[in-house]
């Protein structure tokens, strides 16, 4: 019973946390992505960016189209 009540608790609580999380990351992520991007030259700063945002759009549009299937 306590083990049941332990695990459950778990996971609620990493539900939540990643709940806050990714809310916090939608709402926060271009500021995290200029912070980390302002280390690099401006030049591959800018490719380095066009890059993920090509490749994480290909990903959410395969994975759409799975989802469909």
């Amino acid at each position: 019973m306590v083990g049941t009540l332990v695990s459950a608790s778990s996971s609620v609580l990493n539900v939540g946390v990643a709940l806050v999380l990714t809310f916090y990351l939608l709402l926060h992520s271009q500021q995290h992505w200029d912070g980390i991007f302002r280390y690099l030259p401006i030049a591959a700063g800018t490719r380095l960016r066009e890059s993920l945002r090509q490749n994480f759009h290909n990903y959410f549009v395969s994975q759409s189209i799975l989802t469909l299937l």
